[in-house]
């Protein structure tokens, strides 16, 4: 076969496809004129051959679709896809999905055209809703408070989201492929092997959990954490939602050292609300008043003291709910028995996160002992001082006598015999 012969035949192979072919495939000028068209292109404009060559694009264009803008950005790029909504020359009108590429042949621009059918466009509705509802679902994950983790069904991070790895130290990049389990401490690490386990046999929990930091520091952490399985029930990984109580945690450790500071004194310490009600109360209280915590925590402050105290107590309130601390060295205070000691207390005003003010404490303690010691003593030394004056008086009158002899010896020497 010749050249010329083999040059012929692929001419008429292309021609058999343009005509053959399903799509509308059209060929137009520089200034946008149809110059071949192929018989699905005359169906779908409903135009004969001879009709729809030599009509331009924009006779076709339906709404405001910009025809000039569109054929020059077309021409620039050499390339272009979209929609175009035509409008057939009878009024009809429907969305074409088509594809362009200028120059094929110096000063012969191609189009294939398509029109969407109903499924199509409930199908690309469908996508476009997909789509904005993801963008979302993103925005939300990236502007929540709380960090996202998301895992595979390898334990290997596929996405995170921007706080949880601010949370932890790192940049995005850098957590994503690596194991959950490289962020934590080998103690760590074995507590999460048992929740991972959990995941995998479909459980969701929400529980506490420790990780390490990049700068070494501690990030203790509240998780939601869901299995993820796919239609055919298999296990995918899991994602997390993360909340960061390190503060929290650190001031729940504050809270129980200074419990076991306060359960651990010999001195009872108590509390009580704005309204008067007992709220907290140690083991020293018990042994100091005789009430047990269940039976004292509810009931008024004034069951602790005499009814004959309620007036310097209500100074006392005053004093403290103005910002005072108020020392009193001598208090009486009524057992549950009815029996009274003395006290010795220190009341403080408690206040809340805001700074106001929630309560009062007060840490008490029995100095009835001391009293009688110190009544004893006082007694002694009223003796000793008796004692003394006595003494004095015996010696003041000892020299007296003395001095009365003597005068009275000289006396009896100087008379004549």
């Amino acid at each position: 076969m010749t050249d010329s012969e083999s040059r012929n035949v692929g001419a008429r192979i292309l021609q058999a496809i343009f005509d053959g072919a399903l799509d509308a495939m059209l060929l137009a000028d520089d200034r946008g004129c149809y110059i071949e068209v192929n018989p699905a292109a005359c169906a779908l404009f409903g135009l004969s051959r001879a009709e729809l060559l030599g009509r331009n694009v924009g006779e076709f264009a339906a709404g405001d679709f910009d025809v000039p803008q569109a054929w020059q950005t077309f021409i620039q790029h050499g390339r272009m896809r979209g929609i175009f909504p035509l409008r057939r020359l009878d009024g009809t009108c429907c969305e074409l999905d088509f594809s362009a590429v200028a120059n094929v042949l110096p000063g012969m621009h191609l189009s294939i055209l398509r029109e969407i059918t109903e499924s199509e466009r409930a199908t690309r509705k469908l996508a476009e809703e997909l789509r904005a509802s993801e963008a979302r679902y993103r925005r939300i994950i990236e502007t929540t408070s709380e960090g996202v983790w998301l895992i595979d069904a390898e334990d290997k991070t596929t996405f995170v989201n921007e706080r949880m790895a601010q949370m932890l130290g790192y940049a995005r990049e850098e957590m994503l492929g690596q194991s959950a389990q490289a962020f934590m401490d080998d103690e760590a690490r074995s507590v999460s092997a048992a929740k991972l386990e959990r995941r995998r046999r479909g459980i969701a929990e929400v529980h506490e959990h420790r990780y390490r930091k990049k700068d070494g520091s501690v990030l203790w952490t509240l998780a939601s954490s869901n299995p993820i399985f796919d239609d055919r029930g298999r296990y995918e990984g899991a994602l997390g939602m993360f909340a960061d109580i390190t503060e929290r945690k650190h001031a729940q450790d504050t809270q129980r050292r200074l419990a076991a500071i306060v359960e651990s004194s010999d001195d009872a310490i108590m509390s009580r609300g704005m309204d008067g009600l007992i709220r907290t109360w140690n083991h020293s209280a018990e042994k100091l008043f005789q009430y047990t915590a269940e039976e004292a925590i509810g009931q008024p402050i004034s069951m602790l003291y005499p009814p004959e105290s309620e007036g310097p107590l209500q100074q006392m309130r005053a004093r403290v709910e103005a910002g005072d601390v108020v020392n009193e060295r001598f208090w009486q205070g009524v057992r549950k028995d009815g029996s009274r000691l003395h006290l010795s207390f220190k009341a403080s005003v408690i206040t809340d996160s805001e700074g106001k003010m929630s309560g009062v404490s007060v840490i008490a303690r029995d100095v009835s002992e001391q009293i009688k010691t110190e009544a004893s003593l006082r007694r002694t030394e009223e003796q000793l001082r008796q004692s003394q004056k006595m003494e004095a008086v015996g010696s003041l009158a000892g020299g007296v006598a003395h001095d009365f002899s003597s005068v009275l010896d000289a006396s009896r020497a100087g008379k004549p015999r």
